[in-house]
């Protein structure tokens, strides 16, 4: 008996070390083209972690790494593309820079659901687009999303995925449908409330020596006001943009007015990011951070948030473009008075 036992097992120790093992790693190379500027840095970027790709003497990123299995992010200066990565997929990743999403495309192993991914934002932005979705009245706004992501639950359940796999990317198509649902119910109370704004309201805020600024301190300039955080990536993503349009307009009659929305424990990180990250303009903390007044009087509900205000104290854009935006300067130019 304990000679079959044992022969048992050594036949289930040979032949489980000559079945393959599945790669431990996720591996990509990523390309892109026609790009105006030199990127050095590609990020993969969850919830919980971010992973730099630097790029090498070829030009291309490539890098090989663990991953928890799961929706990530590929970022590359101002595009980004969804992602779903598992340990395993060995991926040739390429994009033409100024068309990313409708060039963006996988080959190799993961090929066929990262793909998806992509021709699903895709598909997403046509939506949004064609059917002017923010535009519609509810009733059009929910039919619409009801019957586009139930069509997106039926194409990913065609494709031949684990269990897993499968309810990772279903939890995904839901998040993603609850995320257009608040931005729509979002940009309904935002239209309600200012649409009959004229003048912005006024109010007060710290710099880092403890002197007190407030918005009319610059009546008679125009002011585009950075609303961040310094735990708000999407925020200090966008630093290295503002501080072009500083170089670039700050000997015009305008103001550039960072506020942030740091809480009291958070002081000394919104110090230390604005001294890493540059921030050379006019920068003030806020009282209270999110139960303030400000946050209140101007609506706000999640950040990065831009505001420009005219000379007058007049409301021009109340969500106004990023610096990222190709929107930003035409607007700028438009209402700056030398």
């Amino acid at each position: 008996m304990k000679k079959t036992i044992l022969f048992s097992i050594l036949l289930f120790t040979i032949f489980t070390a000559c079945q393959p093992q599945k790669p431990e790693e996720v591996i990509l190379d990523i390309s892109f083209e026609n790009t105006e500027k030199v990127v050095d840095t590609i990020l993969i970027i969850s919830e919980n972690e971010e992973i730099q790709i630097v790029r090498d003497e070829s030009g291309n990123f490539r890098d090989t790494m663990k991953l928890k299995t799961g929706i990530y992010y590929l970022v590359c200066d101002k595009e980004y593309g969804k992602l779903y990565l598992e340990n395993g997929f060995d991926l040739k990743i390429h994009f033409d820079y100024m068309q990313f999403d409708e060039t963006i495309q996988a080959e190799g192993n993961g090929e066929t659901i990262v793909n998806h991914i992509f021709n699903q934002l895709l598909d997403i932005e046509d939506m949004i687009l064609t059917d002017r979705l923010f535009d519609l009245d509810s009733v059009n706004f929910y039919q619409k999303i009801d019957v586009f992501f139930q069509k997106e639950e039926d194409k990913l359940k065609t494709l031949s995925l684990d269990e897993i796999s499968m309810d990772i990317l279903l939890d995904d198509i839901k998040l993603t449908k609850e995320e257009y649902v608040f931005e729509y119910q979002y940009n309904s109370k935002f239209k309600a409330i200012t649409e009959n704004m004229s003048k912005a309201p006024n109010f007060n805020g710290k710099d880092a020596e403890g002197n007190t600024v407030s918005l009319s301190d610059f009546l008679g300039k125009l002011v585009y006001i950075d609303i961040w955080a310094s735990w708000c990536r999407p925020c200090l993503a966008e630093s290295p943009y503002y501080n072009e349009l500083l170089k670039e307009y700050g000997s015009d009659n305008i103001e550039f007015l960072g506020i942030s929305l740091d809480c009291e424990d958070q002081y000394q990180d919104w110090l230390d990011a604005i001294k890493h990250h540059e921030m050379n303009n006019t920068q003030i903390i806020i009282d209270s951070c999110w139960e303030s007044k400000f946050v209140t009087d101007y609506y706000i509900e999640s950040i990065p948030r831009f505001i420009l205000i005219g000379q007058e104290g007049e409301i021009i854009d109340f969500d106004a473009p990023r610096p990222s935006s190709d929107e930003i300067r035409p607007l700028l130019n438009k209402h700056i008075t030398i």
